[in-house]
């Protein structure tokens, strides 16, 4: 893919990041938006693969039914955005993507535990992760 395309989609994710840090909520249309983005300009492009197409829906549906499960300690939004965003890589990078994702957020739940005693079940946004996560996998 080219770099407009990564720009594009790390700009939106970054609107998403904000909302997710100070609402604690994520603009629903705006994913639709990235949703349509992803596919249309992958699809000009030659850059998404039906591959990634396949595992992102997948990574997508497999978070939102977590969410749905775990009764909200994953946002269903999360699980949206990871399965959009997972198309937009080839099925390696989207594995990739997600590692860092959940690596840095575990790295922050660790520090807010053990340096700021936060308790267990204090609440933090996942889309900031998810941006810093994406920009690693685009600079590797």
């Amino acid at each position: 893919m080219n770099s407009v395309f990564h720009i594009g989609l790390l700009t939106m994710l970054g609107i998403c990041a904000v909302m997710d840090c100070m609402y604690r909520r994520v603009w629903m249309p705006l994913t639709g938006i990235m949703l349509c983005y992803t596919v249309i300009a992958g699809l000009l492009t030659k850059g998404v693969l039906w591959q990634g197409l396949l595992f992102g829906m997948g990574v997508g549906v497999f978070f939102y039914v977590a969410a749905i499960v775990t009764g909200g300690q994953i946002g269903k939004a999360d699980g949206i955005l990871l399965g959009i965003l997972v198309m937009a890589w080839p099925p390696w990078n989207g594995v990739l993507f997600i590692v860092y994702s959940f690596l840095y957020s575990f790295v922050a739940a660790v520090l807010l535990v053990a340096i700021w005693r936060k308790g267990r079940n204090t609440r933090m946004p996942m889309v900031p992760f998810m941006w810093l996560g994406y920009i690693t996998v685009l600079c590797l």
